[in-house]
């Protein structure tokens, strides 16, 4: 059975869908890596786990192979998490080993066949879907086509299940290289045809012990909420979560709300995030850190050469026995929750592209504009760091007025240069559409639109800016004058900021948390660099010539990014307190 583990930390078995597809499909949940142990596989018959007849995936086979896995690593328990058809898996390993899983995730899953083979059509009919979309959904989960069909209804159906074209963007990983999915129709067709027909364990769902996170996407056709909520309260410890602007793939549509939510329920003493939904008062799981004491992350002593199992260091160890009731608290906070979430958008990765395009794209792209406008960039940076003399004549020294670039400047050039300015707003516009799980437009005219107007909107900021900067301190340089015009400029570029970028599609309502904090951390910023920058500036210089300046001046464009990318994060966050709105009023479509 074809098997990859990464990470360190807890260990968590992710199930996939399909059948027929394999592990390749759960591609986001790497990103998890840094707080989990996590065990993927292809289920028999399918993606790379080859050589056993399709007549041999049974339920009985298939728990009884994730269980032989367990053991194979050497786990006393793990946490399992199960989506779609991997969740009937996750289901039926559950009953059957019961004493093998601490917690029990499951994405967009049922426990009824009945509901994608003779609901999930109807239910599109309803919702205003012609026949030439039902009826397709309808042979494809009920296995009513040839193989030589497979990809055509795939391609056919896909848009139905999730926003934003997930399969799409699938497609668009497997051409980069990022996933090599093996799909197999003759499993999805034995399926459909005998496996799942009047499948249930509807009637069994009260022997399940284990914690339970029920998570799904409100517009998923296959398993709707509805069938999510009978779904919960069957389960005794259960919690309902549904994902909204989510289909059946929540986790690629939203994956910083799911990761968040997958963490804080595994972790010890986790809380399900702002926003859930729960099956009634009385749903609430009691979390305790014995649900974690008795599971070893370790693997047995008469395991310990299984292959493939990263070990855990000491201090990872301590942190995950019985008693670690500070690592039980710090997880819990609202803190923990909040980087939690920054991780799962790729954080600090983001930051650093930012301030790596500034420097080869930005700067020079400022430096010609402000020349052919008749201005002095260095002049603006110096005001904007708040440097003092020594300082600004080591900064003077190490750039040009951007003069003699402008008058060689060719029109090649220049396209490179403006194209180097608008990779800029193409990564804070993919920054935001994470943070915010908004896929990318349809239209590439629209996108490059508009983030020509953001580069537009941003020499406007920083002409004000510099303006402000400059007259405040010629008319006596009191510091709270400047920091209070940086702050009121800030809020309002970084309130229009991801408005544009995003297109519109959130309202101004829910940007304005993110102005607030983004405007907080960049003032803070400006006060940091007035106290510090100017000796750091000078002593660098002293000791390591012009490159010391530009390696004080890097880690101020890494602050910038910083306080972008985390104030996106936390007005995000702040969005997330309570239960999101299905839909914005007058939120336009994806262009």
């Amino acid at each position: 059975m074809f098997t990859e583990v990464i990470g360190h930390g807890y260990p968590l078995v992710l199930m996939h869908g399909g059948p027929g597809a394999d592990h390749f499909t759960l591609l986001p949940f790497r990103q998890l890596a840094d707080r989990f142990t996590l065990v993927f596989y292809d289920h028999r018959c399918n993606g790379r786990s080859a050589g056993a007849p399709v007549s041999s995936m049974t339920w009985e086979n298939l728990a009884a192979d994730a269980e032989a896995l367990r053991q194979e690593l050497g786990f006393d328990r793990w946490a399992v998490l199960g989506h779609s058809f991997g969740g009937m898996v996750a289901l039926e390993y559950a009953l059957r080993y019961p004493a093998s899983l601490s917690h029990l995730v499951l994405v967009d899953t049922g426990g009824d066949s009945w509901w994608p083979q003779h609901n999930a059509a109807r239910l599109l009919a309803s919702r205003g879907y012609s026949p030439d979309k039902a009826e397709p959904v309808r042979r494809w989960e009920n296995g009513e086509f040839t193989p030589q069909e497979y990809v055509p209804i795939a391609r056919q159906i896909g848009e139905i299940y999730g926003h934003g074209s997930v399969p799409g963007q699938s497609a668009g990983d497997a051409a980069r290289g990022q996933c090599r999915p093996k799909a197999r129709p003759q499993e999805w067709i034995f399926a459909g045809r005998q496996l799942w027909k009047g499948w249930t364990v509807m009637d069994r769902l009260g022997e399940i012990s284990a914690p339970t996170l029920v998570m799904a996407g409100r517009d998923d056709v296959l398993f709707p909420p509805e069938h999510q909520g009978q779904l919960a309260a069957g389960i005794p410890r259960a919690r309902l979560q549904i994902i909204e602007h989510a289909g059946h793939v929540p986790y690629s549509e939203r994956p910083a709300e799911v990761m968040a939510a997958v963490t804080d329920f595994i972790s010890p003493g986790g809380q399900i995030m702002a926003g859930s939904e729960t099956a009634s008062p009385g749903d609430q799981v009691p979390e305790t850190a014995d649900d974690h004491a008795a599971v070893s992350p370790t693997r047995s002593p008469a395991r310990t050469g299984a292959p493939k199992r990263q070990p855990l260091r000491d201090q990872e160890l301590r942190l995950l026995g019985k008693g670690s009731h500070a690592v039980d608290w710090a997880r819990a906070t609202a803190a923990a929750a909040f980087w939690s979430r920054l991780n799962a958008v790729d954080f600090m990765n983001s930051s650093l592209q930012f301030a790596a395009l500034a420097v080869l794209c930005l700067f020079p792209f400022l430096i010609i504009f402000s020349a052919e406008s008749g201005g002095d960039a260095r002049h603006a940076l110096i005001a904007r760091l708040g440097l003092d003399q020594q300082a600004a004549r080591d900064v003077d020294q190490l750039m040009s007025s951007g003069t003699h670039a402008v008058t060689t400047l060719s029109i090649a050039g220049a396209a490179v240069v403006l194209l180097g300015a608008i990779g800029i707003a193409s990564t804070l516009q993919v920054w935001y559409q994470r943070v915010y799980d908004q896929p990318p437009a349809r239209k590439v005219t629209r996108q490059l639109a508009n983030r020509l107007l953001w580069l537009g909107g941003m020499v406007g900021y920083l002409t004000a800016q510099d303006f402000a900067l400059i007259h405040l301190k010629h008319l006596g340089g009191a510091r709270v004058p400047i920091y209070l015009a940086t702050f009121i400029l800030a809020l309002a570029f970084y309130w229009w900021t991801p408005h544009v970028l995003l297109l519109g599609r959130v309202t101004w309502g829910r940007l304005f948390p993110v102005a607030v904090a983004t405007a907080v951390c960049v003032t803070g910023l400006g006060v940091f660099s007035a106290l510090f920058f100017s000796g750091q500036i000078v002593s660098s210089d002293a000791d390591y010539g012009p490159i010391g300046v530009v390696m004080v001046l890097l880690s101020y464009l890494i602050g910038l990014g910083v306080c972008i990318h985390l104030g996106a994060g936390a007005g995000r966050m702040w969005n997330a307190r309570g239960p999101e709105p299905s839909a914005d009023p007058g939120e336009p479509p994806l262009p």
